[in-house]
């Protein structure tokens, strides 16, 4: 145990020198963009919505060109749901008399707000193209775990009928007896699992000073998950209970993607990890 102690010492130390002479660095960057929570809808559409990015982290070169990073970051999701549909559910009344129970939605939007806990790691492959510009192309997965994820209804209108066919009458706006037209705005959580994605970056680091550049690039995220937690319930229930688009029977498959740019510092530390160059006689 106590050789095996030592030789896993003597590998740490190792590496962690060999790490200190091609370039060790921390970095910082925020970015926006294009970010979704993709799902399908079997009586609607969803659109993504402008997210933001931040990313702080440590990194460390293992040669000229190749290098690992890791960090802590967070990112934001704003998808909109729009739905347009009819439900018709059979029904008893107070006094056993059968009826339909309708529940029409007309243009109802509901916009989830989604913030996750980024833990990246990725290979990173850094090639100089000039004395103070380094291209970063930087690839690898990550693990986001979700923080803060909240709904709430930013347009449209719920309305609940009651159809009694052998009246042929069709009982609304009676909300004493559950028939009603709901526009108020609705809002609650939403339960969303972590989401497992790949991502990629590709930018510049420009050298200010020996050891503090600046950089720029762009980035997106696949998520490879299904982060949904669908309960298969409706939308809205005759209980007039409201469950929410992801929680309901109308979400399918949602996963993560993010597109964007992103812009931030890279302070380095130990060797800048600059090329060597020949002396000029």
């Amino acid at each position: 145990m106590k050789k095996h102690l030592i030789i896993a010492l003597t590998l740490f130390l190792s590496s962690n020198l060999k790490a200190q002479e091609n370039g060790s660095y921390l970095y910082a960057n925020v970015g926006g963009g294009f970010h979704n929570l993709s799902y399908g809808l079997k009586n609607g559409n969803e659109q993504g919505r402008l997210g933001y990015s931040f990313l702080a982290g440590y990194g460390f070169n293992f040669s000229n060109h190749w290098g690992l990073q890791t960090g802590i970051g967070l990112q934001s999701f704003n998808p909109v749901a729009t739905l347009n549909y009819l439900t018709v559910a059979p029904s008893v009344d107070a006094d056993g008399t059968a009826y339909d129970y309708k529940t029409n939605y007309l243009n109802w939007k509901e916009k989830q707000q989604l913030l996750y806990l980024d833990l990246p790691l990725g290979l990173q492959y850094r090639f100089h193209l000039k004395d103070k510009i380094q291209i970063l192309a930087t690839a690898g997965m990550k693990v986001s775990i979700p923080l803060k994820t909240t709904y709430r209804s930013i347009g449209g209108e719920i309305s609940t009928t009651g159809f009694y066919s052998q009246y042929n009458v069709e009982l609304q706006d009676l909300p004493r007896h559950g028939f009603s037209n709901i526009s108020e705005r609705l809002t609650g959580p939403v339960s969303v699992r972590s989401s497992f994605s790949a991502f990629a970056d590709l930018g510049a680091e420009y050298a200010l000073l020996d050891q503090l550049g600046l950089y720029a690039g762009g980035y997106v995220d696949y998520g490879l998950n299904n982060v949904a937690k669908s309960a298969g319930k409706l939308v809205y229930q005759q209980n007039g209970i409201y469950n929410g688009v992801l929680a309901s029977d109308q979400t399918h498959s949602a996963r993560t993607i993010a597109l964007g740019l992103k812009a931030g510092i890279v302070w380095h530390f130990g060797n800048n990890n600059k090329e060597a160059k020949p002396v000029q006689k």
